[in-house]
This record gives C-alpha cells, sequence and structure tokens, in this order.
C-alpha cells in the first residue's frame, strides 16, 4: 500500500513496519519522506509525524510477554512536541534512524 504523497513531498524511505506497545503490534506500512513519518495499517487511522513536531527519536527495543527475558533490538522511537510517543519495529533499523536524522537536518536548512 503506497502512501499519497502532498505537493513537493518527495518519499526518502519506506518498507514494511509494526507500530507496537507493550501489549500489542499492528502491521503496515512506514514512509519517511522529507516533510513528515507516515505508518499506514491496515485499516484504522495513520500514524503522520510531522518532522518540525519530532523532539527526539532513537533506538529501542521490542519487548513482548514472549521476549520479556530477552528484549529485541529492532525497533526505533519517535517523541513528538506533544509528548507522544510511537514506537515502529522494522528490519535494519538504523537505516530508518539515518533517514529520519537526514530529513529533519534537511528542512533546517
Amino acid at each position: 500500500m503506497s502512501m499519497v504523497t502532498q505537493k513537493d513531498e518527495i518519499v526518502v524511505k519506506e518498507g514494511k513496519a509494526n507500530s507496537f506497545n507493550i501489549l500489542l503490534a499492528k502491521g503496515g506500512n512506514l514512509t519517511v519522506t522529507n516533510q513528515r513519518v507516515v505508518w499506514q495499517g491496515r485499516g484504522g487511522q495513520p500514524d503522520v509525524i510531522k518532522l518540525d513536531d519530532i523532539v527526539s527519536y532513537g533506538k529501542c527495543f521490542t519487548i513482548t510477554i514472549f521476549s520479556l527475558l530477552l528484549p529485541i533490538p529492532n525497533a526505533f522511537y519517535i517523541l513528538t512536541n506533544s509528548g507522544r510517543t510511537y514506537k515502529y519495529t522494522v528490519l535494519g533499523r538504523e537505516t530508518w534512524i539515518a533517514a529520519i536524522a537526514k530529513a529533519i537536518q534537511d528542512i533546517k536548512k
């Protein structure tokens, strides 16, 4: 499922990702553009995070009831100005974090 871009929006990175919390993981697609980060699940409202609303981001772990003893290092978080934290499990989290970092850096130029 491809995301519909806005005017002057360029896709930087896209791929499969789960949005998760300690109790639930939902499959979907994650897209980083030069304006925002969008996670679109199967049904329901998408997560739409404007780059200038991001306070911090970085590595985190997937912790589920099945992995309490061994957290899985395959996730990252995004914290917004409103205090909301979004967490996504992805393949190759370093490349996702780098894509977000570059997109944020580019809008500050």
